[in-house]
């Protein structure tokens, strides 16, 4: 659940960035429980050129990875679950899998 939270508090403030800062316009109109004083010291602190270098570095560093996990809805904890399924499937189809010592990745 906490997860969960943090998930969407990250989400919403990146919309916010995107969507109203970059724009120059003010989410006060839309979401009425922003306050302004709050919006102002938001705007202020995404503006500034400490985050613009952190962003920038972020970006840099993200499109550098070639190959982003996607291990679905279930994470990683449903693919340990069910790891006894999909190596023997891996395996039929690559059979260089057990050759590079596949199994000793903890997966």
């Amino acid at each position: 659940m906490r997860s969960w939270a943090i998930r969407l508090g990250t989400n919403f403030r990146s919309r916010l960035v995107r969507d109203y800062v970059k724009e120059g316009l003010n989410a006060c109109d839309t979401y009425p429980f922003i306050n302004g004083d709050h919006w102002d010291e938001f705007v202020e602190i995404k503006t500034s050129k400490k985050f613009l270098e952190r962003s920038k570095k972020a970006k840099a560093s993200a499109a550098m990875n070639k190959h982003v996990p996607h291990t679905g809805r279930g994470g990683w904890d449903l693919i340990e679950k069910k790891k006894h399924i999909i190596l023997p499937q891996l395996e039929s189809v690559y059979k260089e899998i057990r050759a590079i010592g596949f199994y000793h990745l903890k997966l």
